[in-house]
């Protein structure tokens, strides 16, 4: 019903006029070659209270393809409005000859009415006009060595994003990570002294002093303390732990008596132990950041 009232309206509008709504479309040129752009104008004459479209990238321009287009202000004199548009488009077939007849769509009530201009044609040049049955081909298998070239900058980049990153994560996680690596070194050092020392502890026979001197210098380490420049009593001075100095005085009277040792191995198994308790304390000043 909706096609029958708009061609009804039409109909009357032409015979009120004398004049037929006919949209004029045509190429801008005579011919043209596969792939060159070619223009295309669509205009149209209509009442000024109808709603009409022009066809956009959406449409079917077969045998064309769009690739542009121009708009112009609506003119409208005297009730009459006047419309057009310019397509640029391109060709890939190769037909000889081609047309397109674009059209209008006249919106009314929620319904359109399609009206299409005359068809157009164009010639399509050929570049090629004859194709041999046989190509002769040269062949050149000459090779050339082509020098390689090293892409400074990606190596920039590269580099330059690194460094950043490692600003970033230093930042960050500066303190965090040094702290475990400091830890790391504790433990790794704290391992093998314990297993050299529990070497020496083993042989049957071994000299007090140098065993004595072992330990002084793992303490000196651990402290940073000059424990290898200190006598006992010196020691005993800045050590509150009676229990270290007592095993430091019972092994100095081994070291320096005529008498037989008395029970060293249990005083240098309690210095192992003292070992074994500054470096827990140790350990738990850099975790919760008490010391460097």
């Amino acid at each position: 019903m909706r096609r029958v009232l708009t061609f009804a309206l039409l109909a009357v509008w032409h015979l009120a006029n004398g004049q037929e709504v006919k949209p004029s479309g045509s190429f801008l040129s005579d011919s043209t070659k596969i792939g060159e752009e070619l223009l295309y104008s669509l205009s149209v004459s209509y009442p000024e209270d109808w709603d009409v479209v022009f066809p956009d990238s959406l449409y079917d321009f077969s045998p064309f393809e769009i690739n542009a287009k121009d708009y112009f202000f609506t003119k409208t004199e005297k009730g009459i409005s006047f419309d057009s548009a310019v397509y640029n488009i391109s060709t890939f077939e190769i037909d000889s000859v081609q047309y397109l007849g674009l059209p209008i769509f006249i919106l009314q009530d929620g319904d359109s009415l399609r009206l299409a201009a005359s068809r157009d044609s164009i010639v399509l040049n050929h570049v090629v006009t004859q194709i041999p049955d046989s190509l002769a081909l040269l062949d050149n298998t000459v090779f050339r060595n082509v020098p390689l070239q090293f892409n400074y900058p990606y190596l920039v980049f590269g580099l330059s994003t690194f460094i950043i990153i490692l600003i970033i994560v230093l930042l960050v996680f500066g303190k965090q990570l040094q702290r475990k690596y400091l830890l790391y070194k504790l433990k790794k050092a704290h391992g093998k002294f314990v297993l050299r020392f529990q070497g020496i502890l083993s042989q049957p026979e071994y000299h007090f002093e140098h065993t004595l001197l072992e330990w002084k210098k793992y303490m000196e380490r651990l402290e940073k303390w000059p424990y290898t420049k200190l006598t006992t009593k010196e020691i005993a001075s800045l050590n509150e732990d009676k229990f270290v100095v007592k095993a430091l005085m019972e092994i100095d009277k081994a070291i320096y008596s005529t008498r037989a040792a008395d029970k060293v191995e249990d005083r240098f198994s309690d210095l192992l132990s003292y070992c074994d308790q500054r470096y827990n304390s140790r350990v738990e000043q850099i975790k919760y950041g008490t010391s460097n």
